[in-house]
Parts: C-alpha cells; structure tokens; sequence
C-alpha cells in the first residue's frame, strides 16, 4: 500500500495482513500526508479477496480429488493451506494498492500498530485457534490417535462395500466393511472409507490395522494416518511458544515501567 503523494511504502505487508481493517485512515510515516483507505475501493478490494480465495479453496479441493485424497487427510491439509492461500490473495492488493488523501479535518492519523509485540488479544487468538484445532483433531482422528503407537497387524476380508451416489463435484467414498482375526484367534469387525481413486481390490483382501487391548478399534491399514498426532504436536508447541513469549514480554515490560518509576 503506497502513499499518493511520495509513492513510499505506508504499511509492511505483515502490518496489513494482521490489522488490515484497522488501518483504513492514518498518516504516511514519510511525507506525513493524510491517507484513507474506505468507501466502494475498500468494499469492492474486500469482496475480491473473499472471492479469490473461496475460488483457490475449491481448486484445492479438485486438486485433492484427483490425487485420491480422503476426507481424514483433506480436512487437516485444507485447514493448514488455508492460512498461506489467503496471504498469497492478500499480497497483490497490498503490492499494488494506493490509499487516497483524506482531508485532514476527518478522523483518523492512525499510527501502524507494532506487529511484532504479542498483546493479549493475539495471544489469546492464537491460543484459541490452536485448541480449536487440537480438538478437531482429536474428534476426527480418534482412531488414527489410538492406533497411533502399539497397533498391531493383521489380514483381512472385506465382507460389504457400498458406495453412495456421486455428489455434485465428486463421486461418493467406498463405505466398506470388513472382518479380521486378532492374535487370539477371534473374530472382528470394523469399517472404514476408501476414496474414489483407490476402490476396494478384487480379491477383498486387506490388511487392518488395530489395538492389541481393543480391537474394536481398527482401519484399514492403509487409511490409518500420523497427520492427527502431527497436528496435535504442532498446535501444542505452538502454544507452548506463544505462551512463553507472551510472559517474557510482560515480564521485560513491567521491568521497564520500574525503571522509569
């Protein structure tokens, strides 16, 4: 975003992704000059945006059909791409966009806010986000946790596949449903989904995937995935580090209210 009067840079990319919203009026840090950024320009840049990324979001999500990609593996990849798809639709408008002079008897001169200090409002929106996560995760990919360290091995027979009708953009998952023998001998049952692109093999033979102490727990050892407890790792590190941050902050700051005291 450049300044009409001198052409320099108003705001770093970082400051407007983070508080884009919130810098609608303010004063170039240069030249001094009084910018706004409101009005049908704004909504309309606004509404582009939205537009663009939803249009990048379903080309993701073709790209995933194509590939054979699931529902456990897209829900997760679609949440990590979302961040760094609405960046990339962000950076040309900020790259070529121009704020307008506003008069300077209107409200406004707006200092850019630091973006690089951890508030508590930041805090607690990453912190929130994070949880969120952890519990999608946890919810979705219940199993593939259970399943994660100790699960044993075994062969299988599918007994049962039916698959709905094709959707609008894609056809419908294998629901299928399967038996195999523990170490013991028994019999189990479980079920499980294979995307379009990997139906069901002829012969049904498979290889389960289960929990030595609970074998009603299984998946078909090629749908099991690490990406939930990988997830999980991620989003509680990242806490973990905001939180840390955020404490040595507040800790250099109240030394250096003392020390103006």
């Amino acid at each position: 975003m450049r300044c009409p009067r001198c052409e320099c840079r108003v705001v770093t990319f970082l400051a407007w992704a983070v508080a884009g919203p919130s810098l609608r009026r303010l004063d170039c840090p240069d030249c001094g000059a009084p910018l706004k950024f409101v009005g049908r320009r704004a909504f309309g840049a606004l509404l582009l945006m939205v537009a663009l990324w939803c249009s990048l979001v379903i080309g993701v999500l073709f790209l995933f059909d194509r590939l054979g990609l699931n529902e456990p593996v897209r829900s997760p990849l679609l949440a990590a791409l979302s961040i760094p798809l609405a960046l990339g639709v962000i950076y040309p408008f900020w790259k070529t966009g121009r704020y307008q002079l506003r008069e300077s008897s209107e409200p406004g001169n707006q200092e850019p806010p630091d973006v690089h200090r951890l508030t508590i409002g930041r805090w607690a929106f990453v912190v929130v986000i994070c949880l969120g996560l952890i519990m999608f995760l946890g919810v979705r990919g219940h199993r593939d946790l259970l399943l994660t360290f100790g699960a044993y091995r075994t062969a299988g027979r599918i007994v049962r596949v039916h698959q709905p009708p094709p959707g609008r953009f894609r056809e419908s998952d294998y629901q299928v449903q399967y038996e195999f023998h523990d170490g013991s001998g028994a019999l189990h049952s479980g079920s499980d989904v294979l995307p379009p692109a990997k139906p069901p093999p002829a012969d049904g033979r498979i290889e389960v995937r289960y929990r030595p102490g609970d074998p009603s727990v299984s998946r078909i050892a090629s749908q099991w995935l690490g990406m939930p407890l990988m997830g999980i790792l991620f989003a509680s590190g990242t806490v973990f580090w905001v939180t840390i941050r955020f404490v040595r902050e507040r800790r250099a700051a109240s030394r250096e209210e003392a020390r103006s005291v």
